[in-house]
């Protein structure tokens, strides 16, 4: 049997948020699978990504509105990219 990916769920009266291990390509993969199919029936997202490239380093924000599929595989290519960044600096 394998191991159970393990998830964070918070939720408050605005959000409800999921943590991922950045090792946990599989389930990103998933996840991005999913707003695709969200982005594909003609809604659109908005996404604000935040992030460090190591703890010294100042906090990094992206937003950007995701309406079309090709904007969903441009997003996930970027955050594959920063992920693989991010693993390499731990």
């Amino acid at each position: 049997m394998m191991e159970p990916n393990e998830i964070t769920v918070s939720m408050s009266h605005r959000s409800f948020n999921i943590d991922i291990s950045i090792k946990d390509l599989k389930l990103i993969e998933a996840v991005f699978n999913g707003l695709t199919q969200y982005v594909d029936k003609g809604f659109t997202i908005k996404v604000r990504e935040t992030y460090m490239n190591s703890p010294k380093d100042s906090l990094r924000i992206i937003t950007k509105i995701i309406s079309k599929p090709e904007q969903m595989k441009q997003w996930q290519q970027e955050t594959k990219s920063l992920i693989s960044v991010l693993r390499k600096c731990n």
